[in-house]
């Protein structure tokens, strides 16, 4: 895949991750979003805003979605998400399959999951999806 310029994504669970919630596809994200330990709460909010630019679901809309599954607090920019946990949850799952998709549709992608055994009821969700 890697030499012929396709996406590979590689998402790892961790048995001491069992308890956290998506933590494989927070961790992608951050990854992707290129966070950096020393980065303030203003720079990785612009890194994740720029990781959500080439996807079709509107800034207004993925950005807090991104921001709460990272536990990133937000500026006056965006709306804040009063949500019932479950219909957050649910708009969460549902955003991350919308840009998986999108980024399948653009080209071929491979996503490897290690040791799902270990990956928490949420991602398993996710990963059902």
């Amino acid at each position: 895949m890697r030499a012929e310029g396709r996406t590979r994504i590689t998402f790892r669970c961790s048995p001491y991750h069992t308890n956290s919630a998506l933590y494989p596809l927070v961790e992608h994200w951050k990854r992707l979003a290129a966070w950096q330990p020393e980065d303030d709460a203003a720079t990785r909010l612009a890194k994740l805003e720029s990781a959500l630019a080439p996807y079709r679901l509107p800034p207004e809309e993925a950005v807090p979605l991104f921001a709460s599954l990272l536990s990133l607090p937000l500026h006056d920019a965006y709306p804040r998400l009063d949500l019932p946990p479950q219909q957050l949850k649910e708009q969460t799952a549902d955003a991350l399959v919308a840009l998986s998709l999108e980024e399948a549709e653009r080209e071929p992608l491979l996503m490897v999951w290690e040791d799902v055994h270990w990956a928490d009821p949420s991602t398993l969700d996710s990963l059902a999806r």
